[in-house]
């Protein structure tokens, strides 16, 4: 399975709020870089318990995303570009080791 087709089934899992499934495609080392609108606002959230306390947080109001486009250049790094239901966008760049997602770049736009 390619990491582009993981990182559909993890949209999928994010979506269902499928947690179990969702947490198998992180490694354990995930980073996630959070960016707001505003350049000096940066959350970093380390290991994959914060990302899921972080990612449950962000999904208490019952909101889903959809993915709008996806690039990749290597296999090791994807970029997208997501819209949730209130229509805000991000651009999120994934990048895999060994098949899992190590670090997570989230651009809020």
């Amino acid at each position: 399975m390619t990491n582009l087709e993981k990182l559909t089934l993890f949209f999928q899992a994010e979506n269902q709020r499928d947690w179990k499934t969702y947490q198998n495609f992180l490694h354990p080392e995930i980073i996630w870089e959070l960016h707001e609108q505003h350049e000096q606002d940066v959350s970093v959230i380390y290991g994959i318990d914060d990302y899921l306390l972080k990612i449950q947080q962000a999904y208490r109001d019952n909101l889903h995303f959809s993915c709008l486009h996806t690039f990749s250049t290597m296999e090791s790094r994807i970029v997208t570009i997501l819209q949730n239901d209130f229509g805000q966008l991000s651009c999120d760049i994934f990048e895999f080791e060994n098949g899992l997602i190590i670090r997570e770049y989230e651009y809020l736009l």
